[in-house]
């Protein structure tokens, strides 16, 4: 059986970050971490709650992001068609579910 791991690198960075956030310390006391301090504090969770509550949060994002280009199109008064089409390529895209699944902010 093959052991591939589902969760990225920069997964395990954001977590490790948010861990030092949780001790009162700076997300750059983790020597790798160059991101907005924002994802940091997002995963807190990931020490208090679940290891996966980060993934969640991503991929809530990700669905939001879908809800916001509807309404977005609405206000352009485009056919309803072609708004549910262009919601389902970004909510329904594989790239898009991997990325956020395994971690990629």
């Amino acid at each position: 059986v093959l052991d591939v791991k589902f969760t990225d690198i920069d997964y395990k960075v954001f977590s490790d970050a948010a861990g030092h956030v949780l001790k009162g310390n700076s997300p750059y006391d983790r020597h790798t971490y160059r991101y907005t301090p924002i994802v940091a504090w997002l995963l807190i969770p990931n020490h208090i709650l679940f290891y996966g509550f980060g993934k969640l949060v991503f991929v809530s994002f990700d669905v939001l992001a879908g809800w916001i280009m509807y309404k977005i199109l609405s206000i352009q008064d485009v056919p309803e068609v072609t708004k549910m089409i262009c919601c389902v390529f970004w909510l329904l895209n594989p790239l898009t579910a991997v990325v956020s699944s395994r971690g990629n902010a």
